[in-house]
């Protein structure tokens, strides 16, 4: 009889094992292995030592496969930054796409707040975490900048994760002779953060800016009109 009650326990916690993170996390029972408290109750020594031995191997299990999982996005991180750093260092023109944000405003108090301006540049399919400064007090706010592969498209994100993708994004999209020019955009999140976004193409070698009139979209007439930057040929 007590050789059949021990099978009968050896099959229960190796099914239990499953759903053991499910179990945990609905906070159903703090048994090992989720077994509820009849079964408990009824266990012998040996076969609750058995099963916080399961459990703990369980626990183990979970763990490697965390740190797998941590590690294998590591390495796929670096390697999207060895990625980028080459096509940095050998690119050619249109790999690149340097911006400029200036104007830009935050909500705050009921008021839109002035944030300092800011430069960055961005390879093919690469984001960016920017802290942009507030000018009245030593506060700051952190945007996220994203161009796609085909270097046709900047946006400028709040409340970013590569993991989980974005919340609210201001998308710039242009063709590849539009970039070539330069493209201004105003823009607005939520009335979280407004301002002007302006784009081009890095010049590489003798490849770069042109003499033709940048592309623009008319501004909102309540904002003070920004410098303009014209390129140099």
């Amino acid at each position: 009889m007590i050789s059949l009650n021990w099978m009968y326990f050896a099959r229960r916690l190796f099914g239990l094992t499953t759903l053991l993170l499910s179990v945990i996390m609905a906070g159903c029972s703090s048994n090992p292995l989720g077994i509820d408290d009849d079964h408990w109750d009824i266990m012998s020594s040996a076969q609750k030592l058995e099963a916080h031995k399961a459990q703990a191997e369980v626990e183990k299990e979970q763990q490697r496969a965390a740190t797998a999982r941590y590690q294998a996005e590591l390495e796929a991180k670096t390697e999207r930054q060895k990625l980028r750093e080459s096509i940095r260092r050998n690119a050619l023109y249109g790999d690149l796409i340097q911006c400029v944000l200036d104007p830009i405003y935050t909500y705050s108090s009921k008021k839109w707040k002035p944030l300092k301006g800011v430069s960055f540049e961005l390879v093919r399919g690469e984001s960016q975490a920017l802290t942009l400064e507030r000018v009245d007090i030593n506060s700051d706010e952190t945007v996220y900048t994203l161009a796609d592969i085909s270097g046709q498209q900047v946006q400028i994100c709040q409340n970013y994760s590569e993991a989980y993708g974005v919340s609210t994004c201001f998308g710039l999209h242009a063709t590849t002779r539009e970039m070539a020019y330069g493209v201004n955009r105003y823009f607005e999140l939520k009335k979280e953060l407004k301002g002007q976004l302006r784009c081009d193409l890095k010049p590489v070698g003798d490849q770069g800016y042109t003499r033709s009139p940048r592309i623009k979209n008319k501004p909102d007439p309540s904002w003070s009109k920004p410098s303009r930057r014209v390129p140099q040929g």
